[in-house]
């Protein structure tokens, strides 16, 4: 054989040797990334597992614990001492608080979990706005701000998911009023050929620019906060992710002493909903 043949035979052998264990490098790292896939699969499985069996343990001694302490307050045969009902009342208020969050942590896990089902129906931009603003004016009330519509009841309907919506919507105003002083909180709407948004605009204590991309992390909690107000960290990544589902983003402009402004952008029609979950 001459001496040129047997060279590109040897150098043939070896790319065939580097060939094969190339494929063979490449089919054990499949492997194991299927392996690691199916093992965050299973995490998130047992996750949402947990979550949902610690909700349903949590959800009812928490109920009841609020309806006795109700049926204290309300009494009459036994009045309370002033401090009594102070106390009583802080438990009332705390126990929502921590009932709220048991909501949130299982909102959460049925969302990562792809469980979260979404149902399009037609929606009435200006009732709907108007309803969650009636809802929530007590609580700015509490806090001696003022809480607006800034629209011209010209919005149209849209198709979305009213309940989605609306939770993501309570979850904007009630941080605007929570990490709000003194002014106003507005709410405005609008609508394009083929989107729509609604935008909470707080004159509360804004957020610094470094803080911007974190504040939709999980259990993530603003630094140089001066309300004292301290909420889970979960109602802006839920929010986020709820969003996100409807086809839609939220968007934020905030400035440090200059309040807030977050916006739901949303389809007028989406293009498709998410399928609906299997159990």
């Amino acid at each position: 054989m001459p001496l040129r043949d047997a060279a590109e035979l040897v150098n043939y052998k070896r790319l065939v040797d580097a060939s094969e264990d190339m494929e063979a490098q490449l089919r054990a790292r499949s492997e194991e990334l299927q392996a690691r896939n199916r093992k965050v699969l299973d995490m998130m499985a047992g996750r949402d597992r947990f979550f949902r069996s610690v909700s349903h343990e949590l959800r009812t001694p928490l109920t009841s614990i609020i309806g006795f302490a109700k049926l204290l307050l309300e009494d009459t045969n036994e009045p309370l001492s002033d401090n009594q009902r102070q106390l009583l009342k802080r438990v009332v208020d705390n126990s929502h608080k921590l009932l709220a969050m048991v909501s949130d942590l299982l909102d959460l896990s049925k969302i990562e979990a792809g469980r979260a089902e979404v149902n399009l129906d037609s929606v009435d931009l200006d009732e709907f706005i108007s309803q969650v603003i009636g809802n929530l004016t007590p609580l700015a009330a509490g806090k001696g701000l003022s809480l607006r519509i800034d629209a011209n009841g010209s919005l149209p309907r849209v198709c979305t998911d009213e309940q989605k919506l609306s939770h993501i919507l309570v979850n904007l105003i009630s941080n605007a009023i929570k990490f709000t002083e003194q002014g106003t909180v507005t709410v405005s709407g609008k609508a394009g050929r083929e989107s729509f948004s609604i935008s909470v605009k707080d004159t509360g204590i804004g957020i610094a620019e470094d803080e911007i991309d974190s504040i939709f992390s999980e259990f993530y909690q603003a630094q140089g906060k001066k309300t004292g107000e301290r909420g889970s960290g979960l109602g802006l990544a839920i929010s986020r992710k709820l969003a996100g589902l409807l086809g839609g983003r939220i968007t934020v402009k905030s400035k440090p002493g200059s309040g807030s402004t977050f916006t739901i952008i949303l389809p007028l029609i989406p293009k498709s909903a998410p399928p609906k979950p299997t159990d």
